[in-house]
């Protein structure tokens, strides 16, 4: 069985150093030294958070999904999934680009339409542009 061997060992000799140069004492197996390991930096660092999209990023997607829809627009649900968004997440950022004369709202039978306008379509290719760009500096925006 395993004991935990914590990375706090200080007057032992080391047999080498790892592939994450973390000292291993001798007389601890391997195995058991790298899982002791991994426990204590799961308790000792805090966990990275996920990094979020930003603003522009979740427009991004749905200008990109409407673009898809062409015409015939798209139903919320739709945009809803494929940019991984709440339902009212989709309405609140479609009436943004709706102001904004990116997007255009309309009904069809019970559901409610959106369309990316001529406006929407120079924005987005603009901002894929821009998107470029900044990948290539490796900047996040």
């Amino acid at each position: 069985m395993c004991e935990t061997y914590l990375p706090r060992f200080v007057n032992l000799t080391f047999l080498a150093i790892s592939r994450y140069e973390t000292a291993v004492p001798l007389g601890v197996p391997l195995r058991c030294f790298m899982l002791s390991l991994i426990k204590y930096q799961s308790y000792k660092m805090p966990m990275s958070k996920q990094q979020y999209r930003s603003e522009m990023g979740i427009i991004a997607d749905i200008l990109g999904v409407t673009m898809d829809g062409g015409i015939q627009g798209v139903i919320v649900s739709a945009i809803s999934r494929r940019a991984n968004l709440s339902h009212y997440a989709v309405l609140e950022k479609c009436q943004k680009l709706i102001d904004a004369g990116l997007v255009e709202s309309m009904k069809a039978d019970r559901n409610r339409l959106f369309r990316i306008t001529e406006k929407g379509i120079r924005f987005f290719q603009e901002f894929q542009r821009f998107q470029g760009v900044v990948q290539g500096l490796n900047l996040r925006y």
